[in-house]
């Protein structure tokens, strides 16, 4: 499958899609990104926690880390962990292949 990023944004911060958390280098945000197939209609969404070293506690999975928070950044790593699902032929294939990375939100 080729997938895309058709939406991210987190419920925790103002401005859910650009806004920024108070301390850009000391964060712990939760996310979430709406993922689509390209040229297809609808999407499917999953979550994380996009934090900084060290900022992540346990009961915060899948956690993904950045030095600064960065909605680029962000935006570049979900785009690669994406790419990885290229063989993909089902979204329950891609659950299983994104789940080291993204929580699939309706489980």
């Amino acid at each position: 499958m080729r997938l895309k990023i058709h939406d991210l944004w987190s419920p925790d911060i103002p401005e859910p899609s650009s806004g920024l958390p108070p301390d850009l280098r000391e964060f712990s945000v939760f996310m979430q990104v709406a993922v689509s197939q390209r040229l297809h209609r609808g999407h499917e969404v999953f979550q994380f926690f996009a934090c900084s070293p060290g900022r992540s506690r346990p009961e915060q999975q899948p956690v993904l880390e950045f030095q600064e928070f960065d909605w680029t950044a962000i935006r570049k790593r979900i785009t690669s962990i994406l790419s990885e699902c290229h063989s993909c032929r089902t979204w329950d294939e891609v659950v299983a292949k994104l789940s080291h990375s993204l929580e699939y939100s309706d489980r």
